[in-house]
């Protein structure tokens, strides 16, 4: 068993993109000699395994081997619904089955699971935490890798900062969608002054140690004046994700607010 698994999370903008990340997530893993799993929804399960063929992958053939399983998301979902929710004891008897059946090539294991995100697309947020819950425990105790993608228009929903931010602490990191080696930042705050400062700092602390300091001012001025137009203008709790990559960064602040941008002309001596 290994002892260094990881429970990681990403966030996509579009579909494609999630859909190119699974790809390259199971073909890394195929290369390695690992068993992967993708657990995908309905809609982009036939795009990935036809994206796995064009690499090079013979889907039939791994699967037989039992080295390459896929798994329709919501058919599963749908396996283990009841009258009043989700049966929990089915699903962590699926969950134990696959895992098993995985462990018993006797290959490294890794797993692409989308089910929590489509309950937090439900609505179902608790459920989505219990599943994340489940996997976190399931890929500790028996040493394999778990990477879970949600849309990003999730960490904006009405009331997500809690929750969002617990559910990326159920994670061992928060990585890019394009490149999960790279960690980034995320958290939800919400519509109050104080959140501007515990924005700026979060930021600080994470880049601090190996930060040129002109550009993390840089950085830190542009989550402020961001985050302060999400608090004083949007009036809506908003989100902070910050991506490093050596000498380039990212920073991206989301308020929640359904009202387009309108450009205002201002007085030249304003």
């Amino acid at each position: 068993m290994r002892i260094d698994a990881r429970h990681d999370v990403s966030f996509y903008e579009e579909r494609g993109a999630l859909e190119r990340c699974i790809v390259r997530y199971a073909v890394e893993g195929l290369l390695a000699d690992e068993t992967v799993v993708l657990i995908v929804c309905a809609s982009s399960l036939g795009k990935v395994r036809d994206a796995l063929a064009v690499s090079g992958v013979d889907v039939d053939e791994m699967g037989r081997r039992g080295v390459l399983v896929l798994f329709d998301a919501d058919a599963t979902l749908a396996s283990v619904k009841t009258g009043n929710g989700i049966d929990w004891s089915a699903v962590t008897a699926l969950a134990g089955r696959v895992v098993a059946n995985a462990m018993d090539t006797g290959r490294p294991v890794r797993l692409f699971g989308e089910m929590v995100a489509i309950l937090w697309e439900r609505g179902d947020v608790r459920q989505a935490m219990d599943l994340e819950r489940l996997w976190h425990g399931l890929s500790h105790e028996h040493g394999f890798d778990v990477l879970c993608a949600y849309p990003s228009f999730a960490t904006t929903l009405p009331g997500a900062a809690v929750t969002l931010n617990a559910m990326c602490g159920m994670h061992d990191a928060t990585v890019s969608i394009d490149d999960w080696s790279r960690h980034i930042f995320l958290a939800s705050y919400a519509c109050e002054t104080a959140a501007v400062t515990a924005a700026r700092r979060c930021l600080r602390d994470m880049w601090a140690p190996t930060t040129n300091a002109d550009r993390l001012d840089d950085a830190l001025l542009i989550v402020s004046e961001l985050a302060a137009n999400a608090v004083q203008h949007a009036r809506t709790p908003f989100s902070v994700e910050a991506q490093r990559d050596r000498d380039l960064a990212r920073v991206i602040v989301r308020d929640s607010s359904a009202l387009q941008p309108v450009m205002r002309h201002s007085d030249p001596t304003a």
